[in-house]
């Protein structure tokens, strides 16, 4: 065998290797579980109640709407996610965007959601302890202190 064709089979086996490798990596990042944000509202819902977390849901809405309710809920929604990234290594968060659910299926958990936890109100935030069970609904605007301070005593059960 000659150098050149020593050479030709050298590369052709460095490429088949450098082929199997990558498919190998690729299909490794399959196995990755969901970022949360793909996962749909029941998945991410379930997540949350397997979990042996306390959780934190807020039930808002974050799209176009008039003026003034677009102000209200823009400040509304910019303070219960500081709430929830404040906590979130303490509890399970979930922020349920009422403005983009468009499925009925989507509408038909939402609604299964609401009722099994009596949230009955936009916006709301619902305390859950690590059994799922609700500890507290805040309706319409909150206490930050007041939230905090029952977030607070969650933690210490």
């Amino acid at each position: 065998m000659t150098k050149r064709s020593i050479t030709i089979v050298a590369v052709v086996f460095l490429a088949v290797i450098i082929m199997f490798s990558a498919k190998v990596i690729i299909s490794r990042g399959k196995d990755v579980p969901k970022n949360i944000k793909e996962l749909t509202l029941e998945e991410q819902y379930s997540r949350i109640s397997n979990s042996v977390k306390p959780s934190i849901i807020i039930f808002s809405y974050d799209a176009d709407c008039c003026e003034n309710t677009k102000k209200f809920f823009n400040e509304y929604n910019s303070n219960a996610k500081k709430l929830m990234k404040d906590y979130e290594n303490k509890f399970e968060t979930l922020f349920i965007n009422t403005g983009i659910i468009e499925s009925d299926k989507g509408n038909k958990v939402l609604e299964r959601i609401t009722k099994d936890n009596e949230v009955s109100k936009l916006p709301s935030i619902l305390v859950r302890d690590s059994k799922g069970k609700k500890i507290k609904v805040f309706e319409g605007t909150f206490d930050d202190k007041e939230i905090r301070k029952v977030l607070d005593g969650v933690m210490k059960q």
